[in-house]
């Protein structure tokens, strides 16, 4: 048998930061890298949670989120949706308010975030992938048994909340109990997308592989071997300078095709065309610049089946957006330094989804 693999391997660039996620995460109350920044005239500190991944919040807001208030079910909930939309700011009591009342997704739907998370991770078909995860609660509850704001400097135990926890945030789970519901019961046994090898246990990893059933579903529902990055904008004759020397080149060097739906030959209807074109895309990049409609819907609708959603708007817009996507880490651009913003999307999308191969 090959070797397995980490099912979520602790990226490189977080190994120079071992040994320092001593702050204690406002969220999930578990180990987080925490820096403090200036925005204007506001501290805003940047986190980099072990469980929810990365986001900003003004710390007075750090206090809205109550272990004895939000219940593990909420807890999971918000950690899911920041992991899956890496820098989030929560700056507002609105913005508090919208992450304590956001919906569990089913069992289904936390199913295809493990299996499309998996796939984005291990590319190639066929790799062994394992985790252990008779550990998760064990972790949890030394952390979260732990008294003070501040963690000890423990280089082991970051390497463990990093390589354990991602497991949760990532499928939208509460515990140990129901990730391995959703990984063996739901995934392998329940609808054959996994192929459970070892079902681990004792403290021994769980070993399994994405089965050709799971590679068909995510084919089909364009999650994996993608090469489209899907730009919704708005159409407007002063937006061509940001299309031509923005969007399309970064989107090129980080990898990906861009695609925009008005310069794709089609004989379908349009709204019809758009939801499968967002559907066979890998990401999409969301531009509000001029507040269209039509870019909402697109960004909610490739949020609802899983897919990664880039933020952009032109800075004087900023103020402008709905309270709905306001939180989200958005890149602002200007007229007078399109290539510098081509260069923050290009990194921000290989900082999101990877670097591709297309060509």
């Amino acid at each position: 048998m090959s070797q397995a693999l980490p099912a979520f391997p602790v990226p490189e660039s977080l190994t120079n930061l071992v040994g320092q996620f001593q702050g204690r995460c406002p969220v999930c109350k578990l180990p987080a890298y925490i820096n403090g920044v200036f925005q204007g005239s506001e501290m805003v500190h940047g986190v980099l949670c072990t469980r929810c991944g990365s986001y900003k919040i003004q710390f007075p807001f750090a206090a809205y989120f109550k272990p004895e208030v939000l219940s593990p079910r909420q807890i999971a909930t918000i950690s899911g949706y920041i992991r899956e939309n890496p820098g989030v700011q929560i700056s507002t009591e609105e913005d508090v308010n919208f992450l304590c009342e956001l919906s569990s997704p089913t069992v289904s739907e936390k199913a295809s975030k493990l299996l499309a998370a998996l796939a984005r991770l291990h590319p190639k078909p066929g790799v062994i992938l394992e985790t252990t995860l008779s550990f998760i609660d064990n972790q949890m509850t030394h952390f979260l048994s732990m008294h003070g704001e501040k963690f000890p400097s423990d280089p082991a135990a970051d390497r463990a909340a990093l390589a354990l926890f991602p497991c949760l945030s990532t499928s939208w789970t509460c515990d140990e109990a129901e990730l391995r519901f959703v990984l063996v019961e739901y995934l392998s046994k329940g609808v054959g997308l996994l192929d459970i090898l070892n079902e681990g246990g004792h403290g021994q990893p769980i070993q399994f592989q994405i089965s050709p059933k799971g590679w068909d579903h995510l084919q089909s529902s364009g999650v994996a071997n993608s090469a489209t990055g899907f730009v919704a904008m708005w159409f407007s004759g002063e937006m061509v300078p940001v299309w031509e020397k923005a969007f399309y080149p970064a989107i090129k060097a980080a990898g990906y095709s861009p695609l925009r739906i008005d310069k794709k030959e089609h004989n379908n209807k349009i709204d019809d065309e758009i939801m499968a074109s967002i559907r066979g895309s890998r990401f999409i990049v969301a531009d509000f610049t001029g507040e269209r409609g039509g870019v909402y819907f697109e960004a909610g609708y490739a949020g609802g089946l899983g897919k990664p959603v880039i933020w952009t708007v032109r800075k004087d817009w900023l103020n402008k957006l709905h309270f709905d996507t306001r939180q989200f880490n958005h890149i602002t651009w200007s007229e007078d330094n399109l290539a510098g913003f081509a260069e923050a999307l290009r990194l921000r999308i290989e900082a999101t989804i990877g670097k591709g191969s297309f060509r």
